[in-house]
C-alpha cells in the first residue's frame, strides 16, 4: 500500500491529465508516446522473454491510450500483439491485456485483424482450463471486438470456425 502521505495511483486521473499529489506526470507527459512505445518493444525483443510482465503490460496499456493511425504506431502493434494476446492465458495480467488489445483494435484495425489468428492461439490456451480470470478477459475482448464492427465479426467468425468444437 502506498505510504498514507500519497494518493493512490489512478490510471483515470492519469488519462485526464491530473498530476497526483506525489508528483506523478501521465505518461505522455513525461516521455513522447511513440518512442516510448519503440522503447518497450525493443526491450521486450531483446529480454526474450516468453511471457509479459505486469509491468509491460501496464505500459502497453498506457501507451495504447496514446496511439494514433499512423505507420510507426502500426509497426510498434506488429511487434507486440503477440505478446498482449498471449497476456490473455495470464490471470494476473489478462485484463489489462484485453483492455490494451480492444484499444488499439478501435485505432489500429487492419493490424489487430491480421492478429486475429493469434487470438485464435490465445483462446486455445485459456479454454476450458485456464483460470476464470482469463477467460472473463477473453470473452470481454471478444465482445469489444465485435462491438467494434467490421472489419471484427467477419474476422470472428472465421476464428471461431477453425476453432475445436469444444472450444
Amino acid at each position: 500500500l502506498p505510504p498514507p502521505h500519497c494518493a493512490p495511483f489512478s490510471l483515470a486521473a492519469a488519462r485526464e491529465g491530473a498530476i497526483s499529489p506525489g508528483g506523478f506526470k501521465p505518461l505522455s507527459r513525461a516521455w513522447p508516446p511513440l518512442p516510448a512505445a519503440r522503447a518497450l518493444a525493443a526491450h521486450i525483443a531483446s529480454s526474450g522473454l516468453d511471457q509479459l510482465t505486469p509491468q509491460h503490460v501496464v505500459l502497453a496499456l498506457a501507451l495504447a491510450n496514446d496511439a494514433e493511425r499512423s505507420s510507426g504506431w502500426s509497426e510498434w502493434v506488429v511487434a507486440i500483439k503477440d505478446f498482449l494476446l498471449v497476456s490473455l492465458a495470464d490471470e494476473r495480467v489478462a485484463p489489462v491485456s484485453a483492455q490494451a488489445c480492444a484499444l488499439l483494435a478501435n485505432v489500429l484495425r487492419e493490424d489487430m485483424v491480421a492478429a486475429l489468428p493469434t487470438l485464435g492461439n490465445a483462446l486455445r490456451m485459456v479454454f476450458p482450463n485456464a483460470p476464470e480470470a482469463c477467460q472473463r478477459a477473453c470473452l470481454d475482448l471478444l465482445a469489444r471486438l465485435e462491438e467494434a464492427g467490421e472489419p471484427f465479426p467477419a474476422g470472428l467468425r472465421q476464428l471461431a470456425a477453425a476453432l475445436p468444437p469444444e472450444l
